[in-house]
């Protein structure tokens, strides 16, 4: 969900932070439009989102298999 007012995007996200952790809603504001169909890390510093290269992809494990998430940790 998005909205936006006075110059400002308003998102409800899904938020992956920790190698234990769940997809977690969470409100984010940034004056940069994301596409709802890519994904996005956030610097927090700047405020400003970075897309995702697609060679990168995050779903749900089904529920039979093991829940595995591998990622880089830089922003260079």
């Amino acid at each position: 969900m998005s909205s936006y007012a006075e110059g400002v995007h308003h998102y409800t996200v899904e938020k992956l932070v920790g190698t234990r952790q769940i997809f977690k809603q969470e409100a984010l504001d940034t004056t940069e439009v994301m596409d709802a169909s890519e994904l996005y890390c956030f610097d927090v510093a700047t405020r400003r989102p970075r897309q995702l290269l697609h060679f990168v992809r995050m779903f749900s494990a089904p529920e039979t298999e093991e829940v595995a998430c591998y990622f880089y940790n830089r922003l260079e």
